[in-house]
């Protein structure tokens, strides 16, 4: 259950069963305190309150931590004295007035999204301790590298069941920590990763949900020398748990053998053995290398947004460089930490023995620690869209692609696409990493050998790209985009290239759509068509017909995917919408019916155009307005082309929008499958649709079904027109509208990715489908989604999910 608490001009949620508190703790920071607190304003699950406990900020510092947390509603701020952060963690837990606690940094700052899903396993029962992960904040060069080389995760993926999160993401319950007896209060570092081996350690085991894209930013200090002394704090912690006595002794041998290589090479120089002193030296500096060259190729990949070799040199040495001042910090801290502990062992040792002792706890070694009790929270897998078309292109896939990724996760989703030229778009791009692969033309107009040469170019590029992306991010599966046939093959190419699981989206059909006179061409796409929709793990289709059609060709891993409205469109209908509606039943003026078509006129959907203008040429009731790029068939009436803003805007100044499928057309396949992306402009405008469309496709049913319009189901001027006269009452308009919107909140961006990201956990995980019933089948396949069939049925939206995944064994 959820309530609401007004922030300023805002209203956000909190959970009421479950209140979240946050702490954390601080010391001579305001600044990084303003940075925090700000970031947990912005969240979308507020905290019911915010504990600070300030541990012996000087006089000035003080007064600015105290004027920081007064401006902030829902913070309580505790002047707890000369405190380290575990007792300040513990004091600020002991403060708290609810069970789920939620701790961070200040100096940290929390992703939107942080709070709501890092205890989302822990309101929901499912979990006692969820873990989540951090990034590097906007940096300079060296905080970047060092962030990135040393946090868990930034370079290479994390093993869930042995991750020990840090303290700035950490959420638990109160009895866990009760049940670890608090955070060791004497340790003044590391004392995060002693908490977190003692509750592995309890018997019987915590539950634990590692959430990955629950992230916070976190930013390493400015210069060289503050980062060295930043990270002999953290090793000089493990040194007190005696915590990795296996890597120090690899690192001092390490060192002692560099010292010996490095003194011979400077002996045999002098002696004028140059030859010899020159091998002394390569075996030296393979010595230093050896330890970094895989982690700063792996930086430098991530660094180099454009090709060149002398980039990735630079980039290459200086993540060597910073990789070697984190080494040796680490050395120098740990061996610090290290002789503390044996010159001290009754504060370290004996300390460590108890505290790993108590509570139930099943072993007193920090060594072998048995790994976390996993919940099935599992982030989605890596996953490299690869799409011809992506914003600010302002191709029809492409708005429907940015609709949907925008509510993506950026640590699981990264695009590679074309850089476009004379196509940009103001609709912005999704908020995801995304690599561009220049394409060397203009436009990309077909049937032309400088097309055909550009895209043969841009494939290999795409494949050179998406390996120096899998180096650097280890992708765990490819998501190929069609409706160019050269994305569907280079996502195809990149997932056998990088031996992972490929899945295609189907915007269109491919194969049914390919027209040309060559033989060798058309068996040539054919054969690839039926290649890699066979190998593919997973076939996505944006509706229940297009997946029956690739049913009949025995292709049934097919999972439907809408296309799905933008955020901000799938809400309440407005109140101006409202209230012009209720004037226009109210006044029953009678005046024209505006009718909008927006969108491209296709050849293939000429014979329904031709039909629609001769009906609203012999009827002066209607008014018809075209959004669509020259065509002669517009030549002389009211058209022109907007950027998708005032394209909305003009929309919802008509009382209905057109869609129109030819009957006499080449495609007849596609007819019958497709989902104009237009009925999404149309909904998202709360405009009722009149479809002149073929009967049995998918326009006419989801029109019917929903009834959010009307269908013309013969291209002549009577049906057309008759359809037009039952538009031109404001009572039935009104009703269509409405369910309009209802149609577009079944249809929103954020629910649709939730089941994305589930199929594709399953694509990366298994090695094939198993047989799943109809009768079992939930929308998109899910059997945990959020909304059930029925529920959908009440919202009045059957068309896309009376049978979703309608096959999934071979018949």
């Amino acid at each position: 259950m959820t309530g609401e608490i007004q922030r300023g001009s805002e209203v956000r949620e909190f959970d009421v069963d479950r209140p979240v508190s946050v702490i954390c703790t601080i010391r001579n920071d305001a600044a990084g305190l303003a940075q925090l607190l700000s970031s947990l304003d912005r969240q979308t699950l507020l905290p019911a309150e915010i504990v600070v406990v300030d541990g012996g900020s000087g006089a000035d510092a003080l007064a600015s931590v105290r004027s920081e947390a007064f401006r902030h509603e829902g913070v309580r701020l505790i002047e707890g004295g000369d405190l380290n952060i575990a007792q300040g963690r513990n004091l600020a837990i002991r403060e708290t007035r609810h069970d789920i606690i939620a701790c961070t940094d200040a100096g940290c700052e929390a992703d939107p999204h942080w709070l709501e899903r890092l205890t989302a396993p822990l309101r929901r029962g499912d979990a006692d301790v969820a873990g989540g992960h951090y990034a590097v904040g906007q940096c300079g060069w060296l905080q970047r590298c060092a962030g990135r080389l040393s946090l868990p995760g930034m370079l290479r993926p994390v093993d869930p069941v042995r991750f020990n999160p840090s303290a700035r993401s950490l959420a638990l319950t109160r009895e866990a920590w009760r049940r670890a007896g608090g955070f060791p209060e004497w340790l003044s570092t590391a004392e995060d990763t002693l908490f977190d081996l003692k509750l592995r350690l309890l018997e019987p085991p915590l539950r634990y949900a590692f959430v990955e894209d629950a992230v916070v930013t976190w930013t390493p200090r400015a210069r060289a020398r503050g980062v060295f002394r930043q990270f002999v704090g953290y090793a000089r912690g493990e040194g007190h748990l005696g915590r990795g006595e296996n890597a120090h002794r690899y690192l001092t041998l390490r060192y002692a053998a560099i010292a010996v290589w490095a003194c011979a090479s400077a002996i045999w120089a002098v002696q004028d053995l140059t030859s010899v002193a020159a091998c002394a030296l390569m075996v030296t500096l393979l010595l230093v290398m050896r330890l970094h060259f895989g982690a700063a190729t792996r930086w430098a990949f991530q660094e180099c947004k454009r090709p060149g070799a002398l980039r990735w040199i630079v980039r290459t040495a200086q993540a060597a460089a910073v990789n070697e001042l984190l080494t040796a910090a680490q050395w120098f801290g740990y061996r610090r930490g290290r002789g503390e502990r044996l010159r001290n062992p009754g504060r370290y040792v004996a300390r460590l023995r108890r505290y790993l002792t108590e509570g139930g706890a099943s072993s007193g070694s920090v060594e072998h620690v048995p790994p976390w009790r996993t919940v099935n929270v599992s982030p989605p897998p890596r996953t490299l869209v690869v799409s011809w078309h992506w914003p600010p292109v302002n191709r029809a896939s492409a708005n429907v692609l940015a609709s949907l990724f925008n509510t993506a996760s950026p640590r699981s989703f990264r695009v590679l696409t074309r850089q476009m030229r004379d196509m940009r778009d103001d609709a912005p791009s999704p908020r995801l990493e995304t690599e561009r692969v220049a394409w060397p033309l203009p436009d990309d107009r077909p049937v032309r050998i400088r097309t055909f040469l550009a895209e043969l170019r841009t494939f290999v590029h795409v494949l050179a790209r998406a390996w120096r992306m899998h180096l650097a991010w280890d992708v765990q599966i490819v998501l190929s985009v069609y409706p160019t046939r050269y994305g569907l093959l280079s996502g195809w190419a990149a997932s056998r290239l990088l031996g992972v699981p490929h899945v295609a989206y189907m915007h269109d059909l491919f194969r049914e759509t390919l027209l040309t006179k060559s033989r060798l061409k058309r068996a040539f796409w054919w054969q690839l068509d039926e290649r890699i929709l066979r190998e593919s793990r997973l076939i996505l289709t944006p509706t229940r017909e297009h997946a029956e059609h690739y049913a009949h060709r025995g292709l049934v891993n097919t999972v439907v995917l809408p296309h799905t409205v933008a955020d901000s469109d799938a809400e309440e209908p407005s109140a101006t919408w409202v209230s012009r509606q209720a004037v226009e039943v109210a006044t029953q003026e009678p005046r024209p019916l505006r009718l909008v078509y927006s969108g491209a006129i296709y050849e293939p959907h000429l014979d329904a155009v031709e039909a629609i203008l001769e009906a609203a040429k012999s009827e002066p009731e209607i008014e018809l307005m075209f959004l669509a790029k020259p065509h002669p068939l517009l030549s002389g009436l009211r058209a022109h082309w907007l950027e998708p803003g005032p394209m909305r805007a003009a929309i919802r100044s008509a009382d209905a929008g057109v869609v129109a499928l030819g009957w006499r057309t080449p495609y007849p396949e596609e007819i019958r499958v497709c989902f104009p992306s237009k009925i999404i402009d149309y909904l998202s405008a709360e405009r009722p649709i009149l479809a002149v469309v073929p009967r049995g496709c998918f326009v006419d049913r989801f029109v019917r079904e929903t009834g959010c319009g009307v269908c013309a189901n013969d291209p002549t001027r009577d049906s057309i027109r008759a359809a037009c006269r039952e538009l031109q009452d404001p009572a039935k308009r009104a009703r269509f509208s409405k369910r309009a919107c209802a149609a577009a909140r079944t249809l929103r961006p954020a629910d649709w990715m939730r089941r994305l990201e589930e199929e594709l956990r399953c694509a990366a995980s298994v090695a094939s489908r198993g047989i799943m019933s109809q009768q079992n089948a939930h929308v998109a396949g899910l059997e945990s989604a959020a909304l059930n069939l029925h529920e959908h049925r009440a919202e009045g939206f059957i068309p896309l999910v009376s049978a979703d995944r309608v096959y999934a064994g071979r018949p």
